[in-house]
């Protein structure tokens, strides 16, 4: 159980962000968002936000950005809850 708490949230809710995505997807593994910026929107809009842990995996490809990608304390989480962005 300690592993899976420090390795990643075993109860996380999981979005996901691909090249070839589309940002008004679910961010399922299935239906994966496209951009940085589209995950950040749809994890600040996600009821779960300071309730449960979130990861946000990133599939593998070039993500281009046309625009700084700013995070601040919106997209922390909280210390019980927090937001993870990775490589999936």
């Amino acid at each position: 159980m300690l592993l899976c708490f420090q390795l990643s949230f075993c109860n996380a809710a999981e979005f996901y962000v691909a090249p070839d995505g589309n940002d008004t997807g679910s961010g399922t593994l299935e239906d994966p968002l496209k951009t940085l910026f589209g995950a950040q929107k749809k994890v600040r809009l996600s009821s779960l936000l300071g309730r449960e842990p979130i990861n946000i995996h990133f599939r593998e490809g070039a993500y281009y950005l046309g625009k700084t990608f700013r995070l601040d304390a919106r997209d922390s989480g909280t210390k019980s809850a927090p937001v993870l962005y990775t490589a999936y």
